[in-house]
């Protein structure tokens, strides 16, 4: 009997070394009805508070993440779970993070990157700061058959209600272009490679209400784009939204077969926070679907994340 308790001990000290308790977690939303998204959700954060795109590889899934990362524990929650995280590097440029025992050089380990700012042109409140997260290898568990979780977001110091101006200029870019999740697999060599670009837009805000006209590409492979999106205020930080746009390859003529010649996508789900302690800027995340157009006259479907950025405080 007293060796079967001290087993018993030795087997309980054992699981709670390899697998440290965690007060936060990250609750997986699947937020459109019939959509494979996925949008994982942490309601409280006890340390530094961000969110995200989500990619995985090698199949390219795009989602949305939280993060919660404890850097006094090493812990960080997200899409996935790090543990055993230690501060590894340091400077005016930012902090690094990683897991020691999880990859023989930095690039292999389960990681977290905090690095300078992701502020707006021309506008600095609060410290808001861009992160990058890796999962790798055994870690990555929410998708089976995937190798890395890449989480590439911004931190979320503080918040405000309400931008601190009724109207500004907004930037809406499009990136990590994928037909993961379309159930299509179309993709010509070259298509994608200047199928991502930027879209000024002008926005207006009232109350709880906020619309923003897609104007002109802002280079990135955009000229000639337009849309109409819509904002709503949740009145805690936060914001969503909703809207489609057109945009067109800033190439005229000349274009090789492959080469995407228009783009059109509405956006499935997209969030975002109000941030500074004054409203001084707006940063988002977001999934798009969409269609492309090539040179040839062929159509393919798409997904891709999307993100906004403003300032308000900027003239």
């Amino acid at each position: 009997m007293e060796i079967t308790k001290a087993l018993i001990s030795f087997l309980l000290f054992f699981v709670g070394f390899q697998f440290p308790a965690v007060s936060q977690t990250a609750s997986p939303i699947a937020p459109v009805s019939g959509d494979p998204l996925i949008d994982y959700q942490i309601d409280n954060c006890e340390g530094t508070r961000g969110f995200g795109w989500l990619r995985y590889e090698p199949s390219g899934i795009p989602r949305l993440s939280d993060l919660c990362l404890n850097e006094e524990t090493g812990t960080a929650v997200a899409a996935e779970t790090l543990y055993n995280l230690e501060l590894t590097a340091k400077s005016r440029n930012g902090r690094k993070f990683e897991d020691l025992a999880s990859g023989a050089n930095e690039y292999q380990r389960d990681r977290i990157e905090i690095t300078g700012d992701q502020n707006a042109p021309n506008c600095t409140q609060d410290n808001v700061e861009s992160f990058q997260f890796w999962a790798n290898g055994s870690s990555v568990k929410q998708v089976p058959g995937q190798r890395t979780a890449w989480i590439n977001g911004y931190t979320i110091p503080v918040t405000s209600p309400a931008p601190m101006k009724p109207t500004a200029k907004l930037l809406f870019g499009i990136r990590n272009i994928t037909q993961a999740d379309t159930g299509s697999n179309t993709f010509p060599d070259g298509l994608i490679t200047n199928g991502f670009g930027d879209i000024y837009g002008d926005a207006s805000f009232t109350g709880t209400d906020g619309s923003v006209s897609l104007i002109e590409g802002a280079g990135h492979n955009y000229g000639e784009a337009r849309g109409e999106l819509s904002v709503k205020l949740s009145g805690n930080g936060e914001f969503t939204i909703s809207g489609s746009f057109t945009a067109k390859n800033q190439r005229l003529k000349g274009h090789e077969a492959n080469e995407m010649v228009q783009i059109y996508g509405e956006i499935v789900h997209f969030r975002g926070h109000v941030l500074g302690s004054g409203g001084e800027q707006l940063l988002g995340h977001g999934i798009v679907r969409g269609e492309l157009l090539d040179a040839s006259g062929r159509t393919h479907s798409y997904r891709s994340t999307a993100y906004v950025i403003g300032c308000m405080s900027s003239e």
